[in-house]
């Protein structure tokens, strides 16, 4: 027989930390009892509860044993299994037009019937705060969810940058351990750089650097010009929509080209015409 549980008041463990406890009860009215020892005279089940968390200890005590018999009852230690979470990038590709927002998503496996914090830190080339809002550091599931998400909102500037990196970190935490631990969504820009002028007559080094500086990938072609200092850019072409310049820079001396050279064939068409020519004069007095 079982009752319980009840509020242990008395302390009848000893234990303090204790707060409840039920009582199990038996009577063996054959007179076997205990028949061939060791044996077991009950087992228990326990089930935690939603929000249960850490770890609880049951311990087990016996009286009114018959003579030279004793009851070898030892202390349970009930723990939580911590749910495994993971970070994935849900939508990867956030964008400065619109502005268009990315997407972390935070899952838990186990049990979802208590809400769930998780902790998390974020990296990467964009600025917290200025490239996008700032996250909070911190997610929470909630109770009934396996899942949460983290919006990465985009800050629009009038700064022509390249695409830009947020990385989402989860912390260790007692609560949970870590699965994939992180994720990366992408910011790109929508600034297209300048037209940059005054490069003709500029050094080659000086142009790239400024083209560069503006955002521009820059490519290099060369060229002979006599009325220009060789080094130095004759003509260039800049593409802001796709951020890409070309410079043209003079050299020395024309480029050299090779003349072509004969082929076998064409000697050879050369040296036999007149051979063929005698073969058939050779012929014709014959």
């Amino acid at each position: 027989m079982v009752s319980g549980p009840t509020v242990d008041a008395a302390d009848n463990d000893g234990d303090p930390s204790t707060d409840q406890f039920i009582i199990l009860s038996w009577l063996d009215l054959a007179g076997n009892w205990p028949g061939n020892v060791p044996t077991t005279i009950a087992a228990v089940n326990f089930t935690t509860t939603a929000g249960f968390n850490g770890t609880t200890s049951v311990n087990f005590s016996a009286s009114s044993t018959p003579p030279s018999f004793v009851l070898a009852p030892t202390s349970a230690t009930i723990s939580e299994i911590p749910a495994t979470v993971s970070i994935s990038a849900t939508n990867a590709n956030a964008s400065e037009a619109g502005p268009t927002d990315g997407e972390f998503t935070i899952t838990r496996s186990g049990s979802t019937a208590a809400a769930l914090t998780v902790n998390h830190t974020t990296s990467g080339t964009a600025t917290s705060g200025t490239d996008y809002t700032a996250l909070s550091g911190s997610t929470v599931i909630p109770s009934g969810a396996s899942s949460a998400q983290i919006p990465v909102s985009p800050i629009d500037d009038a700064l022509v940058e390249s695409t830009e990196t947020v990385i989402a970190t989860l912390s260790a935490s007692a609560d949970y351990s870590i699965g994939t631990s992180n994720a990366t969504v992408n910011i790109a820009d929508n600034d297209n750089p300048p037209i940059i002028t005054g490069l003709i007559g500029m050094t080659a080094a000086a142009a790239q650097a400024a083209l560069e500086a503006a955002g521009y990938v820059v490519t290099t072609s060369f060229q002979f010009d006599p009325n220009a200092t060789p080094g130095t850019v004759i003509s260039e072409t800049q593409d802001p929509a796709n951020r890409t310049a070309n410079l043209v820079i003079a050299t020395a001396q024309p480029t050299a080209s090779a003349s072509p050279i004969p082929s076998l064939s064409s000697f050879g068409l050369l040296l036999l015409t007149p051979l063929l020519g005698l073969v058939a004069l050779f012929r014709k007095k014959r």
